[in-house]
């Protein structure tokens, strides 16, 4: 189900960003694994304002969706999307099941 599928692409995201960028030692006794916000990845994903509006890079939008830059963000995504998808699935079954 879509519910387990996006946890887990969410998941294999933040240890690859984390793998490319690297943890910032600046932050790590504050936040758990902390991503380096000045990394390939994460400073390329960034919603850099000026860059969306001037430069027409509308993909930063969707992009930096998929990226976090600590572990206790990816879990607070990964268990609310679960809960969320989870119902919304029951829901569209629910209402296939009732038309029929």
């Amino acid at each position: 189900s879509f519910a387990f599928i996006l946890p887990i692409l969410l998941i294999v995201l933040f240890f690859t960003q984390l793998g490319v960028d690297g943890i910032d030692k600046g932050k790590i006794s504050q936040i758990f694994l902390p991503i380096n916000d000045h990394g390939p990845i994460t400073s390329n994903v960034s919603t850099d304002y000026n860059k969306i509006s001037c430069n027409y890079q509308i993909w930063r939008l969707v992009t930096s969706l998929f990226f976090h830059f600590n572990a206790i963000h990816i879990f607070q995504n990964v268990i609310s999307i679960f809960i969320l998808v989870s119902f919304f699935e029951i829901f569209l079954t629910f209402s296939c099941l009732c038309r029929n």
